[in-house]
């Protein structure tokens, strides 16, 4: 085993060092010896923590890749000395033949160096199981993951200067205000920070935001900008270009809105998106963009409606502050002046003096006080670097010499094996793409670039005892945003995160890393290929329209993504027109939508026949934000794809019935069926069928006649659009790994009546973690079913109930370990407040709509680990109080829409940890009260340090 393993091996070396026997050694393998003795010393201190659990089923995998690493290595450092010993060197070829020998032996002392430091990093990681505790010991993780945000450093009178350009009276005039400069100086960053700057906030009613790809199409930022105001509607995608620009126009011209424009990238873009901007008129909405060269604004100058400001790059104080931020976090510099001595430069501290490696002070100069390049600079020492790590790191940076373009590739190369293929997965989406979480892993997962990652490494069983690989994913995701290669976009209320995306410049490193190693090849404006795409990627991702019969098919290709573009807009449009010719002159104009509908699902018929008679071996296809025109039953010859591990037909359009045939993919591991809801689909009772399915999304509206069995899905971890009426709840019983249950529609447990035997369980599992129940309709459910429910699920992180109801459950029915609580449409009677300040872990609470009283209290000592509360749209409520120590944790509070409510309470004063306060659809003399001076409100509530007010009339 390797407690024995591992000490052979360390006094093996120990004892080669002490004979001196390296001297004929080349120095790099003498270096390569000491850092692997190193190594080896902390990884037999983690080992030897473990000697008391050597029968532990989940430490065998672990510790037998230990020894045999060990053994290997003892082999390699035997034929190291054999080499040496032999001594004199008679002629030329044999010393030849010996540098061949010595280069391959350090070859495999690398290679053992680094495989030893991945285990050690993979036994911190695999101590942890779920909600972050150790299964091999009770004690907290020595090393938490330490996200980052957006970290803008020294530009604080900058941020001073344009927010004062966009909210004060005296820059009126200024329509327009844009931040331009060279790729990676932060320019998206600095607009992050203004876009949700209070003063900001405060200032402007409606807020969207849209970023302009290089591929960009007006109709898509006028749609995205639409979105983000909340006012596009499903009416809107029929309209023409004309009707969708006047309508955005004349909300911006008639309403106080911020538009922020990221990355317009020419003079053409900003042209063409700008008719729908009302840039030239009296209005109290503006528009701030980001660009690379001051001339994107050149056909708007002689307006004088401009003000623009060009981003410099950070100076070395602010380049270091910078680092030391993603680097060290924690540590405040209080001076930043260097003082030379010997081979490091000093920096003085809060707490202590930090000595700064002169080789780090050297590659922090060489990032041009870029902050994209600083960051990720940091990011590379933020996690954590071993010294042989930081000896290796300076080594190849020295060899490859300075520049921002060196330094991302040695980013990539200092990744460690298993996470690579991780990063460049995300070379497949769109530029500005914001990436699901959710999605990305489960693709991680189902395109094995997991279990790529992991081969020669120990192996996971697919059981509930054991760690899942979308566990592995998700510590694999963490590292890559701990290391700040992978950009945070959004956060849930548990700020886990959401959204994820690639900084513009890592991706560009990314692409051509891709393209190096054939892992993914892209179809986009960039792409000039007449004829056949001819590649050999097992990758193909397709970001705009390009007709599929022009890619030449081949037996490798595993994956295949469609990002919008299925169908071109000149192919509908041609559509359309000739419709219209057709049936114009008999005033039928119903007949042209008729007949444009079929001609477009002929179409795609046509395509979908293609695309399964030519790509036969694909693990995924994937219809990203793509509208699929179905047209009645999907094609039967979909069951040809038996390799199939994920295949999403989310959001296709006219589906009715879906093919028996769908029962031939076994393999599959996720299997997304969330179609337009408009239409109700048949699903055949195939799905038991694919017992390896971990992940189900069922229709949004089944038909009827729908009746499902999955009592098979023993894997099965997420769930959703569950209902009794299409399905059996019997069968949830027997899905012992689920995670996550999401109920959409009718649930009733039959045979329910007085004799209810309470000790029965409808579910087996205990890794239940997020439970959700949404009924269309907002029928009241039965309270005997729905406290059924929640005793037989104890272990759930995550409530969401968005369901009638006149009262809650009693709080002992409430699982204890509760952290997020979300009531939507309950209607209840009462004061929920009483009974859900027991939830003793309660850390988030929303209530939109949720109760009818006019009146809610919370007590003393209510809510003791309570972070976020959120009072949405519940319309009679008129009086709130909050005693003395309740919610004493209490970080945030937003009150939406609650217009009977005259203040607040005065209990909220007596809340010191309060940091966040968002008003927003209040009555303005609710405002008044508490954002003017003189107001009732206004000295209570001034240490709260963010208060925001939006559409307070």
């Amino acid at each position: 085993m390797a407690f024995y393993v591992l000490p052979s091996v360390a006094a093996r070396i120990d004892k080669l060092l002490d004979e001196e026997a390296y001297g004929l050694w080349h120095w790099d393998i003498v270096r390569e010896v000491y850092l692997l003795q190193e190594e080896l010393k902390r990884m037999k201190t983690l080992v030897e923590k473990c000697s008391g659990q050597r029968q532990n089923k989940r430490l065998i995998p672990f510790l037998d890749q230990i020894r045999k690493l060990g053994d290997e290595a003892k082999d390699v450092f035997e034929s190291l000395v054999d080499l040496k010993i032999k001594g004199d060197i008679p002629n030329v070829l044999r010393r030849c033949i010996c540098l061949w020998k010595e280069t391959r032996m350090l070859e495999m002392i690398e290679g053992f160096t680094s495989e030893i430091i991945y285990l050690e990093r993979l036994f911190i990681r695999l101590r942890y199981h779920e909600e972050s505790k150790l299964w091999l010991s009770d004690s907290e993780p020595d090393h938490p993951h330490n996200f980052v945000e957006v970290n803008v450093v020294g530009l604080e009178d900058v941020i001073r200067k344009l927010v004062s350009v966009l909210v004060d009276d005296e820059w009126k005039w200024c329509r327009v205000v844009s931040i331009w400069g060279k790729g990676g100086l932060g320019k998206t960053a600095l607009a992050k920070k203004i876009y949700h700057h209070s003063k900001v906030r405060n200032n402007f009613d409606w807020f969207a935001w849209a970023y302009v790809s290089q591929k960009w199409q007006r109709r898509n930022v006028w749609e995205t900008i639409l979105v983000g105001l909340n006012k596009f509607d499903e009416g809107d995608r029929g309209q023409g270009d004309d009707k969708v620009a006047a309508k955005l126009f004349k909300f911006l011209k008639e309403h106080k809105c911020l538009v922020i424009l990221d990355n317009i990238t020419n003079v053409e873009a900003w042209d063409s998106v700008k008719a729908a901007l009302p840039r030239n008129l009296e209005t109290s909405s503006r528009i701030l963009i980001t660009c690379h060269n001051k001339e994107v604004l050149d056909s708007d100058a002689a307006l004088k409606l401009i003000y623009s400001h060009e981003l410099q790059p950070l100076n070395r104080a602010t380049s270091l502050e910078l680092f030391q931020n993603i680097a060290f976090p924690g540590k405040q510099l209080t001076g930043i002046k260097p003082v030379t001595k010997g081979i490091h430069s000093t920096y003085s501290l809060n707490s202590s003096q930090y000595k700064l490696p002169i080789e780090m002070d050297q590659m922090i100069g060489g990032c041009e006080g870029l902050p994209v390049a600083i960051v990720t600079l940091g990011g590379i020492f933020a996690a954590k670097l071993t010294k042989a790590e930081k000896q290796r790191m300076f080594t190849k940076w020295t060899k490859s010499g300075p520049g921002v373009v060196n330094l991302m590739a040695l980013s990539y190369e200092d990744l460690p094996t298993y996470l690579k293929p991780c990063l460049l997965y995300l070379s497949l989406f769109p530029e500005g793409y914001q990436i699901s979480v959710v999605k990305l892993i489960q693709l991680w997962v189902a395109d094995e670039v997991i279990v790529q990652a992991m081969q020669g490494h120990p192996q996971y069983a697919l059981n509930g005892g054991e760690i899942w690989m979308e566990d592995v994913a998700e510590y694999c995701l963490l590292e890559l945003v701990e290391r700040c290669m992978i950009q945070v976009g959004e956060r849930d209320a548990n700020s886990k995160i959401k959204t994820c995306y690639l900084d513009n410049m890592i991706r560009e490193m990314c692409l051509q890393e891709a393209k190096r190693e054939d892992f993914v090849h892209t179809i986009d404006h960039t792409s000039q290929v007449v004829g056949y795409h001819v590649f050999t990627a097992e990758r193909l991702a397709i970001h705009e329209y390009n007709d599929i019969k022009g890619i030449k098919p081949h037996d490798n290709l595993r994956s295949l993504f469609f990002f919008n573009v299925i169908l071109s807009d000149e192919l509908l449009f041609r559509s359309l027109h000739r419709s219209d010719d057709i049936y114009s002159t008999k005033n039928r104009p119903w007949r042209s939508t008729l007949l444009l509908l079929r001609r477009v699902i002929r179409k795609f018929q046509r395509i979908w026949r293609y695309l399964i008679n030519n790509f036969r071996s694909l693990r995924v296809l994937e219809f990203e934000g793509t509208e699929i025109f179905v047209g009645g039953e999907l094609p039967s010859n979909i069951g040809k794809l038996t390799d199939l591990r994920y295949l999403s037909l989310q959001n296709a359009s006219y589906v009715s019935k879906l093919p028996s045939t769908l029962g031939n993919l076994t393999r599959l591991q996720t299997l997304n069926l969330g179609m337009d809801s408009k239409f109700t689909v048949y699903v055949p009772d195939v799905i038991l069928r694919l017992e390896s399915l971990r992940h189900l999304y069922l229709p949004k509206k089944c038909h009827e006649k729908t009746k499902l069995s999955l009592n098979t899905l023993r894997y099965l971890q997420t769930l959703v659009n569950f209902n009794t009426k299409n399905c059996c709840v019997e069968d949830v019983f027997s899905m012992t790994n689920l995670r996550e249950l999401r109920i959409s529609g009718d649930f009733t447990l039959e045979g329910v009546d007085e004799n209810l035997d309470w000790n029965l369980r409808i579910v087996s599992t205990a890794n239940l973690r997020c439970l959700s129940i949404w009924s269309p309709d907002l029928r009241q459910i039965d309270p005997k079913h729905l406290e059924f429910l929640l005793l037989n699920c104890q272990n759930i992180r995550e409530l969401t109930l968005t369901v009638a109801m006149k009262e809650l459950p009693a709080y002992h029915q409430f699982s204890s370990k509760i952290t997020y609580l979300y009531l939507s449409e309950s209607g209840l009677d009462g004061d929920p407040m009483p009974i859900l300040e027991k939830l003793r872990n309660l850390k988030v609470l929303g209530l939109h709509k949720a109760f009818t009283g006019k009146k809610i209290s919370c007590s003393s000592q209510g809510f003791p680990q309570l972070d976020s509360l959120k009072l949405i749209e519940n319309s009679n409520l008129v009086e709130w109080t909050v005693a003395k120590n309740s919610m004493p944790k209490l970080h945030q509070l937003e009150i939406v829409d609650c217009r009977k409510l005259k203040m607040l309470p005065c209990g909220l004063r007596l809340i010191e940890t309060l940091r966040e306060l968002k008003i927003e659809r209040m009555p303005k003399a609710f405002k008044d009260r508490l954002m003017l001076k003189g107001g009732e409100d206004f000295c209570k509530f001034q240490y709260i340090s963010s208060i925001i007010c939006q559409n307070c009339h």
